[in-house]
């Protein structure tokens, strides 16, 4: 995702961004100390028990999300506010809230129903307008030329090379020295 695009998007003041990148390869959290937090209200009938019997009724691994919106002070950092921690169903919930979608046309769903929203997080009545200063990111435009010197197996490799292409040129130009026989025409 790019940030500066996102930014100077002329939609920013209409939305909020939700970014969860589930490649996180460390919780510093104990399972056993939030069990209570992996128990979780199955989505509907349908799915309570799902194949083999597995019922939808926990929270699978914590991810850690960033939430992009000019609605949001600066620098932000926030939890659940009740017992029910966030979970992806707490996006659905706070659209359902935000654009007040009525419950008969909103996917009737459990987790969504319990799912805390991000409403304390959105807390401004108007949008910010000023843009956060981003460092530029990448190599520069007219990278300064850097010469390193080859190791051993760099230069082994680049005569050898050369060899067999000196070989394989030189028989080249012995074959363009021989003469093909006329070709015979038909008696």
């Amino acid at each position: 995702m790019r940030v500066p695009a996102v930014l100077v998007s002329p939609y920013i003041e209409a939305g909020t961004v939700f970014r969860s990148p589930s490649d996180v390869p460390y919780d510093h959290a104990s399972i056993l100390a939030t069990i209570r937090d992996w128990l979780a209200v199955p989505p509907d009938v349908a799915s309570n028990p799902g194949e083999e019997g597995f019922r939808f009724d926990r929270f699978g691994v914590r991810v850690p999300a960033v939430l992009v919106s000019p609605y949001i002070e600066a620098g932000t950092v926030f939890r659940s506010p009740s017992d029910v921690p966030y979970d992806h169903a707490s996006i659905l919930a706070t659209i359902r809230d935000w654009l007040q979608i009525p419950p008969e046309k909103m996917l009737s769903s459990g987790r969504v129903k319990q799912a805390p929203t991000f409403g304390n997080v959105l807390t401004r009545s108007a949008p910010r307008t000023e843009l956060p200063v981003i460092a530029q990111t990448g190599a520069p435009a007219h990278p300064a030329k850097r010469w390193i010197a080859r190791n051993d197996l760099q230069a082994a490799m680049l005569t050898a090379h050369r060899k067999r292409y000196q070989h394989i040129l030189g028989n080249l130009a012995r074959l363009k020295g021989l003469r093909t026989p006329p070709k015979s025409r038909p008696k």
